[in-house]
């Protein structure tokens, strides 16, 4: 789909932040893809976001792998993630507001990219787009580090990050329903789906 003319500009600078933020967080590094191995391609997914209201928001691009080139036992070995049920959702609501307990949602922005990989992979980047490394030398393909949407394994890459994070803090998960964590002490209770 062409991008307006108007938009071209936004569009770019979307494109760059989207670019330039995984770099800043340390989600690929620099390094040539060995002779053994193939580089996923990639692609910039641009959209104009609104507001619920309709009312223009903002210009996004997401930097996104294309998975489906992905082997298995070789790219990824799982891709196993617990999702919630919507009776799981129901029971937790109902304890909520039958225990006149807090209900909150949040969003983890840009929640993939917090993950680490378990495997080696080399993203070959878009057309018109390349990194420097720290000798200065452009490349058009990196190793990733961290998880990127598009990845097979990118959800359960996330949820064993977000599962293990928890755990530190003292969170404990449920055997029946591995989407649901929990903290109940005498001051506190939580629940996380």
């Amino acid at each position: 789909k062409k991008v307006p003319a108007e938009q071209h500009q936004p569009m770019l600078q979307a494109t760059a932040k989207e670019f330039n933020d995984p770099a800043a967080i340390g989600t690929f590094t620099g390094m040539e893809v060995p002779t053994n191995r193939k580089a996923i391609s990639s692609r910039i997914v641009l959209k104009v976001k609104h507001r619920a209201d309709g009312a223009f928001d903002k210009y996004k691009a997401r930097l996104v792998a294309r998975g489906f080139l992905q082997k298995l036992g070789v790219d990824f070995f799982s891709t196993f993630s617990p999702m919630a049920t919507l009776a799981s959702i129901r029971i937790l609501l109902a304890i909520a507001v039958h225990s006149g307990l807090d209900i909150i949602h949040a969003d983890i922005p840009q929640a993939f990219l917090k993950a680490r990989l378990d495997t080696d992979i080399w993203l070959q980047l878009p057309p018109g787009i390349t990194f420097k490394d720290k000798d200065g030398k452009v490349l058009k393909c990196v190793k990733l580090i961290r998880s990127l949407y598009g990845l097979r394994d990118s959800p359960s890459n996330f949820n064993k990050e977000l599962v293990r994070f928890m755990k530190s803090a003292g969170f404990k998960q449920l055997e029946c329903d591995l989407s649901l964590i929990h903290i109940s002490e005498p001051t506190r209770r939580y629940a996380i789906s």
